[in-house]
């Protein structure tokens, strides 16, 4: 087994259930596990693995192209998009935190984890 991953990306988004959060924006966090076809220890070239700095940047992407209601519609795109994008990846969790919610409680951080299979 391969694994690829990019831990700790954090990014700004209008993603949240309250019209404010949508307007005001947040910070969220992004941890993306890809499991990858083992073919790629033989090769030394991006084609055929997972460019990590693409996988990166295609999350932030799919954050910034629509508002989601909740992180969990969020790690959702962000799953699809990165196996549609990339052939190699046999499965891929997809960890999504927004930093310092706004609500009565003092918290770090919620979080959605998703995991992604062909």
């Amino acid at each position: 087994m391969v694994r690829v991953r990019v831990l700790g990306l954090e990014f700004f988004g209008r993603h949240g259930v309250a019209d404010c959060e949508r307007e005001t924006g947040h910070r969220f966090r992004a941890d993306l596990d890809a499991e990858v076809d083992p073919a790629v220890l033989d090769r030394d070239e991006l084609e055929g693995t997972v460019d990590y700095s693409e996988l990166a940047r295609l999350a932030v992407r799919v954050s910034d192209e629509l508002p989601c209601r909740t992180i969990e519609a969020l790690a959702g795109r962000i799953g699809r998009a990165a196996l549609e994008r990339f052939p190699a990846v046999r499965s891929l969790r997809v960890r999504v935190r927004k930093v310092h919610p706004p609500f009565e409680a003092i918290v770090e951080a919620t979080e959605v984890e998703a995991e992604f299979r062909r």
